[in-house]
């Protein structure tokens, strides 16, 4: 991670940019929410309040240290979320390998206000790299997982909701 004093920005834009992952950051945040790399001095661990963080989880928005949390795919977690699959900023929180199970997951989130959205791997001739496509309309999906899939700052209430089970099920 970077330290605060190397974060870019152009001033004469107001547009100020991650030096971790480049990409767009607001004045005021004190940390990358794409990249979970703190931007501000001052951000301790929420655990070891006396050490200072080293990144802010992009999942939670805790601060942790070097003991609470890693960099994972260039983006920071804490240990609670170490093992979450994340693409492009989507976060799994749901799999099935049945269409009308993604679906009704999907209808639920999407009730919430939720931005869900249908994700399957897609295979790859380069098998050391993973890619996910959106889920049309058809498609047979018999040997890949369905992964319903929500923004970074969804998982926890997305989580919520799909652990109380469906009225009229």
């Amino acid at each position: 991670m970077s330290r605060p004093e190397d974060t870019v920005h152009d001033d004469s834009s107001e547009e100020f940019v991650c030096s971790d992952c480049g990409k767009e950051v607001d004045k005021g945040d004190d940390f990358c929410p794409h990249c979970g790399a703190i931007l501000t001095e001052g951000i301790f661990c929420d655990k070891h309040r006396h050490v200072e963080a080293s990144g802010v989880c992009v999942v939670c928005g805790v601060p942790c240290c070097d003991d609470c949390g890693s960099i994972a795919d260039g983006m920071f977690l804490c240990n609670q979320h170490a093992d979450y699959e994340i693409f492009e900023g989507m976060v799994k929180v749901y799999g099935t390998h049945t269409e009308a199970d993604a679906e009704l997951a999907k209808s639920r989130l999407e009730d919430a206000g939720m931005h869900p959205a249908l994700l399957h791997l897609r295979r790859s001739k380069d098998r050391g790299h993973i890619e996910y496509e959106p889920c049309g309309d058809g498609e047979n999906f018999d040997t890949s997982e369905i992964k319903v899939m929500v923004p970074c700052e969804e998982v926890d209430s997305a989580e919520n909701i799909l652990r109380i089970p469906a009225a009229n099920s």
